[in-house]
């Protein structure tokens, strides 16, 4: 009968072994969906998991993320805040809720909605940094918050610029590339400057302190902007980002061609850069290229119905298919504003 009870025990626990490797094996496979974006089926592949374990952190986070890259910020809300009620310790999962609150603030079009949700979003952001203030990323959107907010949205460039110096202690390229941000947004491009040449110093490679750099001089308006841009791209080629920092620095002064060229190179990185699109279609129709502005007006409505400028493209997509050429002063160029 032991033996018997032994075997049974075995067999049990080989089986509870099988079922949780084939769980594991599920989250992996759904992660790895989402990695090469097949968005559809990592969202089955999470709701599936979702549905067996209404708690899992990694489905909670991972359908969370999906919603927020196809801008569904009400979505990708309430899976968050399900996910931080569930994992309140995370400073991790706090900072992904507070990407959320942060596109609600900057999109919506009431002052009241932009401040709630300011103010969720900066709760999130300090939550974080309590919860792990040796977090680099937590020490970062904190104190890009408290740079760029108004004060009456909590916004506080000195302790913004103190948790950048404090950081450089913790890690030095980062907190000074963070600090080199602070003084870009206090007016202090000398001192941003030496900060940057600082991490050159030590990485002559480093795509973002070219990047810094590069802004600086933009904000100088000086040609010697393109410069950096040009070396942030090149040292951070598969980086979407540094080809949309570029494609605005040649929008905002006027050079449509090239600014059109990095919008694409941007977009084939990553598709669901809605924004950079609809700057891309909106170059495409000032060139007088109403096929091309079409396609893209097109693809963000196709790809992020509820983008906060899906409407506004789907408006441009019919005035180009009724009439066949672009809107009439379709915009003013960043540097005409």
């Amino acid at each position: 009968m032991d033996a018997i009870k032994r075997t049974v025990t075995t067999l049990l626990l080989v089986a509870l072994a099988a079922v949780a490797a084939m769980a594991g094996v599920d989250v992996e496979a759904a992660k790895r969906m989402y990695e090469e974006r097949d968005y559809d089926g990592a969202r089955a592949a999470f709701q599936s998991i979702l549905a067996e374990h209404n708690d899992h952190h990694e489905a909670l986070y991972y359908l969370g993320r999906i919603e927020l890259d196809h801008w569904d910020l009400d979505a990708a809300r309430e899976f968050l805040e399900r996910l931080v009620e569930v994992a309140p310790e995370s400073a991790g999962y706090r900072l992904r809720l507070g990407e959320v609150y942060s596109q609600k603030a900057r999109t919506s079009g009431f002052f009241m909605t932009k401040k709630s949700f300011a103010g969720k979003w900066k709760e999130q952001l300090e939550t974080a940094f309590a919860l792990a203030p040796e977090l680099i990323e937590a020490r970062e959107r904190l104190a890009r918050y408290l740079l760029v907010a108004p004060g009456i949205g909590g916004g506080d460039k000195d302790r913004g610029t103190r948790i950048a110096r404090e950081t450089v202690e913790i890690d030095e390229i980062r907190g000074r590339l963070l600090l080199a941000y602070a003084y870009n947004r206090t007016g202090d491009l000398a001192a941003s400057d030496d900060e940057a040449r600082r991490v050159l110093q030590a990485n002559p490679d480093n795509a973002y302190a070219h990047k810094q750099l590069g802004l600086n001089e933009r904000k100088r308006k000086n040609a010697a902007a393109e410069e950096h841009l040009l070396r942030f791209v090149k040292l951070a080629p598969e980086n979407a980002n540094a080809h949309v920092v570029l494609a605005d620095y040649y929008d905002e002064t006027g050079q449509l061609r090239d600014a059109a060229t990095e919008y694409e190179k941007a977009l084939a990185l990553d598709p669901l850069l809605s924004e950079a699109r609809f700057e891309l279609a909106e170059a495409y129709e000032e060139l007088e290229m109403g096929d091309r502005a079409a396609e893209h007006y097109e693809q963000l409505v196709a790809l992020t119905p509820k983008h906060f400028q899906a409407d506004q493209a789907a408006k441009r997509l019919e005035h180009l298919r009724r009439h066949g050429h672009p809107v009439a002063n379709g915009r003013a160029r960043a540097s005409d504003k």
